[in-house]
């Protein structure tokens, strides 16, 4: 019996890697082998993504200043690596950057913000990451109420089977980084608030 041969329509991560993409700008995810474009973000998602992670930046320089923030790197979940290269919209890591290096060094936090026009790519997403060793805390925040939701994963490895959520006068605690943040003051510059 042969090796296994690669299907001819789809892509490995290292060729993902060096793809150049549709030369429209657009962001890829790489699933199952085949590139997913991600939806254009709106003003409330880009908003809310830079304020918590401005809010994560501020928090780890004053507290855990060899961790960091991370946008729109990926990490190359454990269930098919072959085949998938997820980009986050926030990772947290607290191994240095290396020169030339694609992907994200074991993540430890994510944070995605839920669109409805992505509310299956994320929830997707969100399973990948949990595949990750490294990972102990995602957060998904809400781009049309004030909302989040949390999954954090357990001292034996385990995840709970749905999220905890959050309204917008709950603390959104990240254990792992000892981070706190009401759920309300991600909506800062937002329609939500001003």
């Amino acid at each position: 019996m042969g090796a296994a041969r690669k299907p001819p329509d789809l892509m490995t991560v290292e060729e993902f890697l060096e793809w150049p993409g549709d030369r429209e700008g657009l962001k890829y995810d790489l699933v199952d082998g085949v590139p997913r474009a991600h939806a254009a973000p709106s003003d409330e998602h880009g908003t809310i993504q830079m304020r918590v992670g401005s809010l994560l930046t501020a928090h780890l320089d004053a507290t855990r200043p060899g961790c960091r923030v991370v946008i729109g790197s990926g990490v190359r979940p454990k269930f098919r690596a072959k085949w998938n290269f997820r980009q986050p919209d926030l990772t947290v890591t607290c191994h240095p950057n290396v020169k030339g290096t694609k992907g994200i060094p074991d993540p430890s936090v994510n944070v995605e913000i839920l669109s409805p026009s992505n509310a299956a790519d994320t929830w997707d997403n969100v399973r990948n990451f949990m595949t990750l060793p490294s990972m102990r805390e995602i957060a998904i925040v809400h781009s049309t109420r004030v909302f989040a939701e949390l999954l954090v994963r357990d001292a034996a490895g385990a995840w709970p089977e749905d999220p905890v959520g959050l309204a917008g006068t709950d603390v959104l605690r990240l254990d792992s980084i000892a981070f706190e943040m009401p759920v309300a003051s991600a909506y800062r510059g937002t329609y939500f608030q001003s």
